[in-house]
């Protein structure tokens, strides 16, 4: 059984086939998508506007949140920066690709991977090239295994991943 890579997806509200990149991120869809395409969505929120912040007013008020909510910073340049390494423009994207082809799952111990916590999913570059994107190079794990993997300095990546992945056929 070969997993099929997830390119398209038919928005549930315009009924119109788009590439991937077209969707937010959303990890309680299948997929990690959402039902609606980002053109859709951001309509459906100007729509909605009165009734998602009296939703945000409420959770605000039981969770004891005050003031006003911080406002997203700004990036100087396209590029995205991490611990002092500079990424590519569109990492943000390229995750989000292997995210989805991975079926959000580590794939040294199959945990199913959450945005946070123990389990929080994490694209290793198997090279540990941080500037080689190519899809073949990069690969979902949690933190745990992700941790494993650059403290033991495991450079024999491809070979560990070919095994699990014969026995996950077998």
């Amino acid at each position: 059984m070969s997993a099929e890579i997830l390119t398209s997806k038919i928005c549930s509200c315009c009924r119109m086939n788009l590439p991937i990149v077209d969707y937010f991120l959303n990890k309680n869809n299948y997929g990690g998508l959402d039902h609606y395409c980002k053109v859709c969505k951001k309509q459906w929120q100007k729509k909605n506007k009165d009734k998602i912040n009296d939703r945000r007013k409420v959770y605000r008020r039981e969770k004891g949140i005050t003031g006003k909510p911080r406002k997203p910073r700004k990036q100087k340049n396209s590029c995205y920066k991490s611990r002092g390494k500079v990424y590519a423009e569109d990492w943000f994207l390229i995750r989000m690709e292997i995210y989805v082809r991975d079926y959000w799952r580590c794939k040294v111990c199959g945990t199913k991977c959450t945005i946070k916590g123990k389990t929080k999913i994490q694209c290793h570059h198997i090279n540990h090239n941080h500037l080689d994107n190519n899809r073949e190079n990069l690969v979902t794990l949690c933190a745990s295994c992700h941790i494993t993997i650059h403290r033991d300095k495991i450079n024999d990546w491809i070979y560990i991943l070919k095994e699990i992945r014969t026995m996950k056929a077998s």
